[in-house]
């Protein structure tokens, strides 16, 4: 089985504007799979929602708005349902006779939780089991409404349970708490361990992938270490966001502010839109000016090599007719822009990585340490020892920082993400300070008042 995407070419061409971005199925012998590739295509211009097969209760209390699924988020659900059919076809299981309990709660996430459904014969993360099966009950409930269930199955019923959930009110943090319903049977998830490496080991790691993945990866990675901005803004970083003239640069303090709106998060009028909401971001104006030279010096000879490299004189005049890429960054293989994959592998290869450090994590990184800065400055200002705080202070202070500067910075931050800032801040003021909590083991050494 095969997801693929259509020629947009072609598409746009025929007048399938509507459908140019949402991909489908082919089986394995090339047919064209008509449920779920209908079913994709209802989702993406929005025919039929998730909340059809499970309802919010309180809809009005949650409020918020629709938006078309970015390309990305088509992919990703293509994938999930892709993975599910694929399951049901290994067991010789007719997807629209398929049910709730027996397929895919007892049957499809119970073999994902031992392993017996994985790659790699290890138990995937509970994130991922609930986000497949999820996918898959959505799936089945729209083939009951659509009428593509098989008519002599059972109806298709999913046992609900009902649990609070909040609402995010713009950017302050704060949110109303409604009833919502939720499928049961979802697996219990570990709560994640919110870890970051220190200053030495990225600044190893930052020289090795300049010298070893090239200067545009190197300028790639540290953008996202300077700004927190994700990977796919930055590697849609667009050319123009610095004006040329630097007399024209916004700047304020040290910091030359940005509007980014390029791969941004966030609603779109249509899902093949690269541009998202918009947001400022801050860059030092050392790295602004080292920006700006690769867009005046390395950027336009990428540009010349990859017309000179073409092949026929046809294709270096197209070439030449088309001019440079509105992004910033170009490969020096390529000399063409590149994707979030090939950031990420020029990330994780690179020698002396750490383990488990990549992109998103190095827009943590950014977070954690603006924190730090920030919380260093208040206590200079305040005139107190580090080693005097009280580490509740730290961590109401901490959290206003993150709903007044972090967050704004950043985009978004779930309660999850929040939560992690502040264990993380904590554990490297105690680190800091020597103040971590007294442990059993210390009173062997140092006994216990009253003893004989």
């Amino acid at each position: 089985m095969r997801l693929l995407f259509p020629d947009t070419r072609l598409m746009f061409e025929n007048d399938f504007q509507s459908v140019a971005y949402v991909p489908f199925f082919l089986d394995d012998s090339g047919q064209y799979l008509d449920g779920p590739s209908q079913y994709l295509r209802e989702r993406a211009l929005l025919e039929w929602l998730p909340e059809d097969a499970l309802p919010v209760l309180a809809s009005s209390s949650l409020g918020g708005s629709l938006s078309y699924p970015t390309i990305a988020s088509l992919r990703t659900m293509g994938e999930k349902l892709k993975n599910f059919l694929e399951w049901c076809a290994s067991k010789k299981i007719d997807w629209r006779s398929a049910e709730y309990t027996a397929h895919v709660i007892s049957g499809y996430q119970a073999q994902m939780t031992t392993g017996e459904w994985s790659q790699t014969g290890r138990p995937l993360d509970g994130k991922t089991i609930n986000q497949r099966a999820s996918e898959a009950t959505l799936f089945l409930a729209w083939t009951s409404q659509a009428g593509v269930r098989n008519p002599s199955a059972p109806p298709f019923a999913v046992p609900r349970r009902r649990k609070k959930a909040s609402k995010k009110e713009g950017g302050s943090g704060r949110g109303k708490v409604a009833e919502i319903d939720s499928r049961a049977g979802s697996v219990s998830m570990d709560p994640p361990l919110f870890w970051l490496p220190t200053q030495q080991e990225v600044g190893c790691w930052l020289r090795n992938v300049y010298s070893v993945k090239g200067k545009v990866k190197g300028l790639c990675c540290e953008l996202i270490l300077e700004t927190g901005i994700r990977n796919r803004e930055c590697v849609e970083w667009r050319a123009d966001l610095l004006p040329i003239d630097r007399k024209d640069w916004i700047v304020r303090g040290d910091k030359v502010h940005v509007l980014i709106r390029a791969g941004t998060k966030g609603k779109r009028a249509q899902p093949s839109d690269i541009d998202g909401p918009a947001r400022w971001v801050k860059l030092p104006i050392s790295f602004a000016e080292r920006l700006h030279s690769y867009r005046l010096e390395e950027r336009p000879s990428q540009h010349a090599r990859w017309v000179r490299a073409a092949k026929t004189p046809d294709e270096k005049s197209r070439r030449r007719r088309m001019g440079l890429p509105p992004q910033l960054f170009l490969g020096e293989g390529s000399n063409r822009p590149f994707g979030t994959r090939m950031l990420h592998r020029a990330w994780t290869e690179t020698p002396g990585c750490p383990k488990g450090w990549r992109p998103h994590l190095g827009r943590h990184f950014c977070a954690g340490q603006k924190l730090i800065d920030i919380t260093l400055e208040k206590i200079k200002a305040a005139g107190v020892d580090l080693g005097k705080l009280n580490a509740d202070w730290l961590t109401g202070s901490a959290n206003n920082d993150i709903t007044l500067v972090i967050r704004p910075m950043l985009g978004h931050i779930s309660d999850e993400t929040t939560n992690g800032y502040l264990g993380w801040l904590r554990s490297w003021f105690e680190a800091q300070t020597g103040q971590g909590p007294l442990r059993w083991h210390d009173y062997l050494e140092k006994g216990c008042s009253g003893d004989a």
